[in-house]
């Protein structure tokens, strides 16, 4: 009985600490596909990762719907592999 117990407790223990902490669980239900390149919305996008680094999508990815920003290399995008690394940081060019 006592062992049945013990069980009981440390297998609840396991699934409280993996529970999300409270605050950090909007996160992700933050990012969307409409934040922008990595400059908009306060974003400060990590140029190598492409992922918002501060404001309100902090962790998400970013250089998603920037509306067809035109060729990789117009307007100062400077494109590399498809995607603009200058202006519109992360944005889809061609």
């Amino acid at each position: 009985m006592l062992f049945t117990k013990v069980t009981f407790l440390a297998i609840a223990s396991l699934l409280a600490s993996a529970s999300p902490v409270p605050g950090e669980e909007g996160i992700e239900s933050n990012c969307n596909d409409s934040i922008g390149n990595c400059y908009d919305n306060g974003c400060e996008g990590n140029p190598t990762t492409l992922v918002c680094v501060a404001g309100p999508y902090i962790g998400c990815p970013c250089g998603y719907n920037c509306q067809g920003k035109g060729p990789c290399n117009y307007d100062g995008c400077n494109g590399s592999n498809g995607r603009c690394t200058g202006n519109y940081l992360g944005c889809a060019c061609y």
